[in-house]
């Protein structure tokens, strides 16, 4: 799956005088993310999510539909930014997982992490980064308090 679900599509065009043209192309499906509690309306863009330094921080998104017991192409990372330009300022870091393992709940069709944060994070900002199996990168934002 990694890139996405790749599908070729045929096109025929016939004109009134029976000329016919023939085009080829592939689409690319990527699965449609959403955050589920960490959501645009309660959060603006521009804004950090906060929450205690130190503290668990569960991570739940969907991804419309079972994707794989690991939809992850890579390790969840954390990256320390600047916490008024979202500069990156810090090496990038796995991040440490409480069960180390995401989780499927489909009665409710959403995986689920839990972030392990550190307090020495205090008055810092951090930027959680998902690379999906589908080829795409999914971050939020958190200032730690």
């Amino acid at each position: 799956l990694l890139g996405g679900i790749i599908t070729g599509i045929t096109v025929t065009a016939t004109d009134a005088a029976g000329n016919q043209s023939f085009s080829s192309f592939t689409v690319t499906v990527r699965y449609r993310f959403n955050f589920v509690n960490f959501s645009d309306l309660l959060v603006p863009n521009n804004l950090p999510n906060e929450v205690a330094a130190g503290s668990d921080v569960r991570i739940d998104f969907s991804l419309s539909g079972f994707k794989g017991a690991n939809p992850y192409s890579a390790p969840p990372v954390s990256q320390r930014i600047n916490c008024f330009t979202g500069v990156p300022t810090g090496a990038i870091q796995p991040i440490q997982t409480r069960g180390g393992q995401v989780n499927y709940n489909a009665t409710f069709d959403f995986y689920s992490t839990t972030w392990i944060t550190q307090s020495l994070w205090r008055g810092t900002c951090r930027r959680l980064t998902l690379s999906l199996n589908d080829g795409t990168m999914q971050s939020l934002d958190f200032r730690f308090k």
